[in-house]
């Protein structure tokens, strides 16, 4: 895990460089231009056993268990995936951005695509996170809360295999948290997320985007955007 959240930094300061080189700011922020198309990090995860195996071929109950931690645990964990004010410009339905709290085969419109090779499941992708979020914190975060369904003995939801959106609004599935401050609030009432960071850890990271809501809803959209700018 900190091998490949190691591989993006550097990537990202090789791309943050390469482009100031040539006179171009490179930006990992998810809607840096309002009306405009956005940009996200979407996190896929495959799940080995210690010899290299595909855990969904060799123990397909196990691979089923992990998966189904990681999606019952999903929307606490929207505030690690998606961290600023910024990142809800670009969680809109239809978008291809996972709004919608379901799974489905190769459907990115569900918060969860699950991608096969042949007939059996290779990883899954998460679609909400975007390139503001820490990707230690979110890693962790989908291990812990993989590990946790092990633990349980979680099951899967059925899949969605079409766009939620088009579903009548009562048949639709639950939305994930669509704005900072209910994100905030679905990560901060979370037990499992405070037994996850322990208390320290998790008392800051409410903190510091609690201060994130406040600027977001205090400043012109020019003062946030300069803001993400500079920092992503």
């Amino acid at each position: 895990m900190v091998k490949a959240a190691d591989a993006l930094v550097l990537a990202r300061e090789a791309i943050y460089h390469v482009s100031a080189e040539f006179d171009v700011k490179a930006t990992f922020v998810p809607k840096p231009f309002l009306q405009e198309l956005a940009s996200g990090a979407h996190t896929h995860v495959s799940v080995q056993t210690r010899e290299g195996e595909n855990l969904f071929k060799v123990r397909p109950e196990d691979g089923n268990a992990f998966l189904a931690g990681v999606f019952g645990n999903l929307p606490n964990m929207v505030l690690i995936l998606a961290p600023t004010g910024n990142s809800y410009e670009r969680l809109r339905p239809s978008c291809w951005t996972g709004t919608f709290h379901c799974m489905g085969m190769e459907n990115k419109e569900a918060a969860i695509r699950l991608v096969k090779e042949g007939s059996v499941l290779e990883r899954f992708e998460i679609k909400s996170s975007d390139g503001c979020s820490n990707p230690y914190l979110l890693l962790g975060s989908v291990i812990g809360a993989g590990l946790e369904g092990l633990k349980n003995g979680c099951s899967l939801p059925p899949e969605v295999d079409v766009d939620p959106a088009s579903f009548p609004e009562d048949k639709q599935p639950p939305r994930l948290p669509s704005t900072l401050s209910e994100a905030i609030k679905c990560f901060e009432g979370n037990e499992f997320n405070r037994e996850l960071y322990g208390e320290k850890l998790h008392e800051l990271i409410v903190k510091m985007r609690a201060k994130e809501l406040e600027f977001w809803e205090r400043e012109t959209t020019e003062a946030r955007m300069k803001m993400l700018l500079q920092r992503y």
